[in-house]
């Protein structure tokens, strides 16, 4: 009796779930995922003139993400989740990048998402992991300023916190270069 409970338990299909709505299939959360994303980026506008000079950004790649956050559930479940969260990732960068905080903007995926180091010029807004997944921020650092956690409202959903995470970087940069 236990080995057929414990077959027809593993005969039962996999839930997906994005923003808390169950999906009988990956790639129908995944496109969820994606379609919100976009819905998200597309909202974010631009502003008129940058307010300040060059930007990178750097970001976790999806490995990383695996190594250092999604450390729980079985290998599909766990790249499913790490394909999303790279996604959200990804979409605060572009964000970045649509605003026009920046007069030049440059994306880079790293493996490590440890502090970025100092620029030489510029700034550099990065997502800190530490290593055992216990704690992460977004940064912003320019040249010859001094490292800032960037202020925005965890507490939002969606649209409303993506805008507070990019005004609260433009605030920075504002900041900063007024000094």
């Amino acid at each position: 009796m236990v080995m057929v409970a414990f077959l027809m338990a593993a005969c039962v299909p996999t839930t997906y779930r994005f923003e808390g709505r169950p999906y009988d299939s990956r790639a129908d959360a995944e496109m969820a995922a994606k379609i919100e994303l976009a819905d998200m980026l597309a909202q974010t506008s631009a502003l008129a003139d940058p307010v300040a000079g060059s930007v990178r950004i750097v970001i976790p790649s999806k490995s990383a993400l695996l190594q250092r956050v999604v450390r729980r559930g079985t290998s599909e479940g766990r790249n499913y989740v790490a394909t999303v969260l790279a996604s959200g990732v990804r979409v605060r960068a572009d964000a970045i990048v649509k605003r026009n905080v920046f007069a030049r903007a440059v994306i880079e995926e790293t493996e490590y998402p440890d502090h970025a180091e100092v620029p030489a010029q510029g700034s550099v807004v990065y997502l800190y992991i530490a290593a055992d997944a216990g704690t992460s921020a977004w940064y912003y650092w320019r040249a010859g300023g001094t490292r800032h956690a960037i202020n925005y409202d965890r507490g939002l959903r969606g649209v409303d916190r993506l805008q507070s995470f990019v005004e609260g970087v433009e605030a920075l940069a504002r900041q900063e270069t007024a000094k």
